[in-house]
């Protein structure tokens, strides 16, 4: 069982009341994350704040990604770059989980 909100997570077109502000739920309607702009005219700012919504979207599925891609690098360390894969998943889940990296 997780400690977080089981995805999937999606941004809510209609809690965007205020430009630049976005409600990140899930399909339940449970507010994950409230993401929004310091800066509501500059549209760089406004882009920032788009990408990271879709980011935190992602997270449930970035997780789960990121423990399949570190099963398969531990189980194979004698193939290059398998060691460091396998501790940057480590460190990333270990954080994602609320764990000491």
């Amino acid at each position: 069982m997780t400690k977080y909100t089981p995805g999937p997570w999606f941004i809510e077109v209609e809690r965007e009341a205020i430009r630049g502000t976005y409600a990140v739920s899930d399909d339940f309607g449970t507010l994950i994350a409230h993401v929004e702009t310091w800066d509501e005219s500059d549209k760089e700012v406004q882009e920032q704040a788009q990408a990271n919504a879709d980011l935190v979207t992602a997270a449930p599925d970035l997780l789960e990604a990121c423990k399949l891609a570190h099963e398969i690098a531990f189980f194979n360390q004698h193939v290059s770059g398998m060691i460091a894969l396998a501790e940057i998943c480590r460190k990333a889940i270990a954080k994602a989980e609320g764990g000491k990296v």
